[in-house]
């Protein structure tokens, strides 16, 4: 006897929106006697601390769906077994994913918790959305999905029979456009631009603000830019031009430029397992440019002025307009024994004249989300869509016997 799960949907990716439909496909090469066959979508987040002693396990899906006898022709079946002939009998399912986990109200061995006295005492459970599918059994950190399917034989020997396919669950959000609607989060920074040994500009020194935005609030979105604004509002306006040593008295306005820039992605993913807690630090560079000597310019609302004019400077936004945060990030979640969150830092080199570089460095504690479609890389490097669904084998088994059933075969 054998047995396999076909997916509808290949390559298996899934949102919380999809249903994981697909068929149980048992191949017997004689007869056989099965009482019962079934299909569970499940899903486990695992953590494992100081070397896999520290164990931790959350059932954090666990819906089960009976495919034979069928449901509505349970009671019509007067021994507890059918004998099914050689041959393909295939069992279509389709299951729907849970809202919210489901650990708080499954009972699963990995639930409890034992100490080094033997005490068994409760774990801790969060009612959370589905956290994506991340980390392998290698890691840390495993949060797993399956479709098992399970066939129970009956005969001289008892036996029960299972087959399982992975598939990945992708958490995506829904933010209500416009996004601009969301609150601005703002960080300003106050730096203090003296005159060097050898520099002709900046006597008296130039005091200014330097101010990062987002744009979206909290929210940066995998496969779009980040939605950042970097003004430099000049605080003593009649300091901010120098004296050419050549013309005595004549006011020389001094050119603040961007030398370097980088954003960054900090992740931090904490794990938890028996009360330890450990947490590990990823770094992803989403862009870095060095020696740009880009210049500042008015911002709107300055009558057009130059920058001598203006009590704001603003860089433009095609600086880094074209690059996006990576599609392949994980998005921001928490669940009873894993969590994983994110800050944005931003670094400037901004130059005040000549060689007058000041680094000025932001971090904001932000949210990845994931707003499009599966999508998924192939062999061949190309994108594809996960809404590709095969074709369905020929022969429903499950509609076929509640067929015999209802006309007496």
């Amino acid at each position: 006897m054998e047995i396999r799960v076909h997916l509808c949907r290949e390559p298996p990716v899934y949102t919380a929106a999809d249903e994981v439909s697909g068929h149980v496909i048992l191949t017997t090469e004689t007869q056989a006697d099965i009482s019962a066959v079934s299909v569970k979508l499940a899903g486990v987040a695992t953590t494992g601390l100081l070397s896999g002693k520290l164990l931790e396990t959350h059932q954090i899906v666990n819906i089960r769906e009976q495919l034979f006898p069928p449901s509505n022709c349970a009671s019509a079946f007067s021994s507890r077994s059918a004998t099914v002939p050689a041959g393909r009998h295939v069992f279509p399912f389709s299951i729907k994913f849970p809202q919210a986990t489901q650990c708080s109200k499954t009972p699963f061995q990995g639930n409890e918790q034992r100490s080094s006295t033997g005490a068994s005492r409760k774990t801790h459970h969060l009612l959370r959305k589905l956290p994506p599918s991340t980390g392998n059994s290698s890691s840390p950190e495993e949060i797993r999905y399956v479709v098992e399917a399970s066939v129970r034989q009956d005969g001289i020997i008892r036996t029960t029979k299972k087959a399982t396919r992975d598939i990945h669950f992708q958490l995506t959000s829904i933010l209500v456009p416009p996004l601009h609607a969301q609150v601005i989060h703002t960080q300003t920074q106050r730096i203090t631009c003296s005159a060097g040994a050898n520099s002709t500009f900046l006597s008296p020194p130039i005091t200014c603000e330097v101010q990062a935005k987002l744009l979206n609030g909290p929210f940066l979105v995998t496969g779009q830019p980040i939605p950042l604004s970097v003004d430099v509002l000049n605080m003593n306006l009649e300091s901010s031009t120098g004296t050419d040593p050549r013309q005595a008295h004549v006011p020389v306005p001094i050119p603040i430029t961007l030398h370097d820039f980088q954003t960054m992605l900090i992740e931090t993913t904490e794990t938890r397992a028996r009360g330890a807690v450990d947490s590990q630090t990823r770094f992803w560079v989403v862009q870095t440019m060095a020696n740009l000597r880009h210049p500042f310019v008015a911002a709107a609302g300055n009558g057009g002025a130059g920058w001598n004019g203006a009590s704001a400077l603003m860089l433009d936004r095609s600086l880094w307009a074209q690059y996006c945060i990576s599609s392949s990030l994980t998005p921001t979640f928490e669940t009873c024994n894993i969590s994983r969150s994110y800050k944005l830092e931003v670094r400037l080199g901004i130059g005040f004249g000549g060689n007058n570089v000041r680094i000025v460095e932001f971090q904001f504690p932000i949210q990845v989300v994931s707003l499009a479609g599966p999508r998924v890389e192939t062999k061949s490097g190309s994108e594809a869509s996960a809404e590709f669904e095969e074709p369905a084998p020929a022969y429903y088994e499950k509609e076929a016997f509640a067929k015999e059933l209802e006309f007496g075969l």
